[in-house]
């Protein structure tokens, strides 16, 4: 009876699984979602992949070397040429503090990975950065300093470590080779998403400003006024800052690179806690690798990327925690926990979780030693952004929730952004699939096809003992998130917690070969919709368009980026205003770029209800006027009347597409519009 009962609840759990596949391959047909593949991104992808295969081949029968090395290394080279040496140096360098710092306090259940003490050791760097933001102390030969001295206190470690890593990558390429090939393969392919310049909205509006103000001037200005989310949890901004500064130059790239590799890394590590065979493993980081976000993602600063890299690293720590309580253990998973915090206060939803699964694992006890020196760490990695919050305007939470803090210096709202609502519910997994526009700013077939095609797989998994827990997890962490906005890409980091249970358990109810196959289908039909995901990958912009400069990425898709160069190059004081609301691009300006958009609510204020309002241009000279602005930054397209009347007595002086610069007369009004607005130096330093 028992064998029967086994057998009948394999083939259940095997029904369910291709019941996913069937609703995929249905639901494929009834959208007609070949329509929806962006050929030139899918031209581009395979012309990549050739040519490093070919080069790799030739690299391989030259040298002998394992031929997943050889790809990694033309793929490495590929991105060194795109985002420069130096900020891969400068990155490299951080990873080597961190793993510095964190070896000195890892617990000693983790002592073998690399992975683990790496996380933690970057949750010190941001904890301590971030404390430090207000005062005039971030210039690039203290951070060059303060990276190296770790690095060479502890390089006995470091240079032990980096050996093994190195030792069990060559591991994992002997245990399955072929695996291993089209696991770099895919890595390569996502890698293509970190060779952009910084050119994403919320990165030009708002992420470039931190790096931008600290080579500026050396300190963050907590201009909540210019800004509205200047205070807000500012973790993965921090550690941009950190290879920024020490480059000398734009690291985002190489940042997005390690966090791409990272996290590719870590599910490839939690899956051995799963007991995945080899070729399942590399299978696991690759699914990971081919969704379409994960390459959008790699091309700008969001939060999403740094925090699956970390959620990923917390899930690890506690898969591989002690059965019995442990201090050092507790003290950190609670660092870890931290971080994700200090990335965004959403994250709690996905973090609460883990540690329920933590305390169950614990059977409730936690050891009493621990509570107090991982409350510190906790406060000390994650509290700057929210007490700096405080301080200045009374509200923790700036800009969120200021209906309930009332702070003085925003509108007193409970400030939500624009939240989509296409709904819950059974129906999610499909809408999402094939309907991504409801979901995010994309177009249908950003949220790739695993998601539905393996759903059955994942809800099999919370019926296996083994893989119930992080099953559990995983599900309970997109839900929470998922249920109050309807945003894919806050959805994504739980969806990526999903993978290697969902991997697990293809592998455990499919033959090897059935399992390679189902796999491999949806890595390719994920890697078919990369485009989908964002418009500088839908473009086919390198080989397509062929654009691969710096320059005439600008051109194409931010002009605002040259414009700010320029003004940087001609002068160090002079102010611009951004005058189109929909391009409020100005953060890389450091404080002296405005915009009238809604991130700085007192301009956009005056914009809406009183300079549009004049059609003879005099109230568009007064917040010129009022600003002391040099410069005026305008969309031709979209120059009102009462602008274009305002700029009568302007100088056009530069104009790169649609974007136009225009020299302002000089008056003799003066203005302290930026030093009012400059709460750092104003609150925090004498």
């Amino acid at each position: 009876m028992s064998i029967l009962s086994k057998i009948s609840r394999h083939t259940i759990l095997s029904l369910l699984l291709w019941a996913g596949v069937a609703t995929l391959a249905i639901g494929f047909v009834m959208n007609s979602m070949w329509l929806q593949v962006p050929l030139g991104r899918l031209s581009e992808s395979s012309k990549l992949a050739a040519a490093a295969f070919v080069v790799a081949w030739i690299v391989t029968r030259i040298s002998r070397m394992h031929f997943a090395n050889s790809l990694a290394i033309v793929w490495g080279i590929a991105l060194i040429i795109f985002v420069g040496i130096l900020p891969v140096l400068s990155v490299s360098l951080m990873i080597l503090c961190a793993l510095a710092l964190g070896s000195m306090i890892v617990a000693t259940h983790y002592q073998r990975s690399v992975l683990v003490p790496t996380m933690l050791g970057l949750s010190l760097i941001v904890g301590t950065i971030g404390w430090l933001l207000p005062f005039p102390l971030h210039y690039p030969w203290v951070y060059l300093t303060a990276l190296t001295l770790p690095i060479f206190f502890r390089r006995h470690e470091v240079l032990t470590r980096t050996k093994a890593s190195f030792e069990a990558w060559q591991h994992a390429l002997n245990e399955s080779p072929k695996a291993a090939v089209f696991g770099v393969m895919v890595a390569g392919i996502a890698s293509t998403g970190c060779w952009f310049p910084t050119l994403q909205f919320d990165d030009l509006g708002y992420h470039i400003g931190m790096p931008s103000q600290l080579a500026a001037f050396g300190y963050y200005r907590f201009d909540v006024f210019s800004q509205l989310w200047a205070m807000a949890p500012w973790a993965g901004d921090i550690v941009q800052s950190v290879a920024q500064l020490s480059a000398g130059q734009e690291a985002r790239g190489a940042v997005d690179a390690f966090w791409l590799l990272a996290s590719a890394a870590l599910l490839w590590r939690l899956a051995t806690t799963m007991a995945m065979p080899p070729y399942a493993r590399w299978l696991a980081s690759a699914l990971y690798l081919s969704l379409p976000m994960t390459s959008a993602l790699a091309g700008g600063m969001q939060a999403e990327l740094p925090a699956t890299t970390i959620l990923l690293a917390l899930a690890l720590a506690v898969a591989e925690a002690p059965a019995r309580p442990d201090v050092r253990v507790f003290c950190s998973i609670s660092m870890l926990a931290a971080l994700m915090l200090a990335i965004k206060t959403g994250f709690l939803a996905a973090t609460i979780p883990i540690g329920i699964w933590l305390l169950i694992r614990w059977r409730g006890r936690v050891p009493a030693r621990a509570i107090l020196p991982a409350l510190v760490l906790v406060i000390f990695i994650a509290a700057s952004s929210y007490v700096y919050a405080y301080l200045i305007s009374g509200n923790p939470m700036l800009p969120l929730f200021n209906g309930i803090f009332h702070s003085p210096l925003i509108p007193q709202d409970n400030f939500s952004g624009t939240p989509y609502k296409a709904g819950g519910g059974i129906t999610s997994p499909w809408l999402m699939t094939f309907h991504t526009h409801l979901f995010s700013e994309c177009w249908d077939g950003a949220a790739g096809m695993s998601f539905l095609g393996l759903i059955g797989a994942s809800i099999a998994a919370l019926f296996m003992r083994k893989l119930r827990p992080l099953a559990l997890v995983a599900t309970v962490a997109f839900l929470i998130p998922f249920e109050a906005i309807n945003y894919y890409r806050y959805a994504y980091p739980a969806l990526v917690l999903m993978i290697p249970v969902t991997v697990a358990a293809a592998s455990t109810l499919l033959t090897r070969r059935t399992g390679i196959t189902v796999l491999t289908m949806m890595i390719g039909l994920n890697l078919l919709y990369q485009g989908c995901s964002y418009y500088t990958l839908h473009d086919a912009t390198f080989l397509k368009h062929k654009t691969w400069s710096k320059e005439k990425l600008f051109k194409r898709f931010a002009p605002e980026r040259s414009i700010a160069e320029f003004i940087r190059q001609h002068s160090d004081t002079d102010t611009a205003v951004l005058c189109d609301p929909g391009r409020p691009f100005y953060a890389e300006l450091a404080g002296r770029g405005l915009t009238i958009s809604s991130y700085d609510t007192e301009l956009s204020k005056l914009f809406v209800f009183e300079v549009e309002q004049d059609p003879n241009g005099n109230a568009w000279r007064g917040l010129f006027a009022k600003v002391g602005a040099r410069y005026a930054v305008t969309t031709e397209s979209k120059r009102s009347p009462a602008l274009t009347a305002a700029l009568s007595d302007a100088s056009k002086i530069r104009q790169i597409g649609a974007i136009e610069l225009w020299l302002l007369p000089v008056t003799t009004e003066t203005s302290n519009l930026l030093q009012s607005r400059d709460l750092a130096a104003m609150k925090f330093r004498p």
